[in-house]
């Protein structure tokens, strides 16, 4: 008789997923509708309305008593840009809601991740609900929030690449990536990751002379995904 597990039950199967998730966006509910403690975003806020008033982006401080006109690459434009447009037309409510959708979005995009390789339904759940929690110290209204989409955006463009070998999903990337280092320093994490990837294909493949490796597609378009992403960084 084969083994039966709780994964294959029917309540589990239908109803037990509405229920988790239910669960689920009433937990990043509870852990990011909250009130704003950051005082960043005052000056997240004023640098948005900054650059929509000159239509340029600072090159040097314009806002530190200590450090005025000095130097300053703002890596975070585009949040601030965002962030100040919410606010400007929902207020403080709105950039906390917006909080709560890019958390949650992220969560979503991660648990669909985590079913493309494979893994037990149950054991993705719990996965998720982890990373949910160990993460929330870190959900504060500030540029960082928009790494965690990023980075599982990135995850599961290149596990459906993987998976598929469709060369859209890299294609993807480029724009992903473009958007994320003009939102958050933490770019460089998408380079890393695909970086990753792109390692784990040459040593899958280390048994193959040069040309062999370079003959299939699939082998060099993450290596060379991984190159691209960094001369935008460059450029950018």
């Amino acid at each position: 008789m084969p083994k039966t597990t709780f994964t294959h039950l029917p309540f589990f199967t239908k109803l037990g997923r509405w229920v988790f998730f239910c669960f689920l966006i009433l937990a990043i509910l509870v852990l990011s509708i909250k009130k704003i403690s950051c005082y960043d975003i005052w000056w997240q806020l004023a640098s948005g309305k900054w650059i929509l008033e000159h239509k340029v982006i600072p090159h040097t401080d314009i806002f530190s008593y200590t450090f005025a006109g000095k130097p300053w690459i703002d890596s975070m434009w585009l949040f601030q840009i965002i962030i100040y447009k919410i606010y400007t037309i929902f207020h403080i409510p709105g950039i906390i809601i917006f909080k709560f959708i890019i958390i949650t979005l992220s969560i979503l995009i991660l648990l669909q991740t985590l079913r493309e390789i494979n893994l037990s339904l149950s054991l993705c759940y719990a996965l998720t609900l982890l990373v949910l929690i160990g993460a929330s110290p870190r959900y504060s209204t500030r540029p960082h929030i928009m790494s965690f989409l990023f980075i599982t955006i990135f995850w599961y463009l290149l596990i459906k690449f993987k998976n598929t070998q469709d060369h859209r999903y890299l294609l993807i990337l480029l724009p992903v990536h473009i958007l994320w280092t003009n939102t958050h320093g933490s770019f460089i994490m998408g380079i890393i990751l695909t970086s990753m990837f792109a390692l784990e294909a040459i040593i899958s493949n280390w048994n193959l002379q040069v040309k062999e490796f370079i003959k299939n597609k699939s082998n060099i378009s993450i290596p060379l995904s991984a190159f691209i992403l960094t001369v935008i960084s460059i450029v950018n």
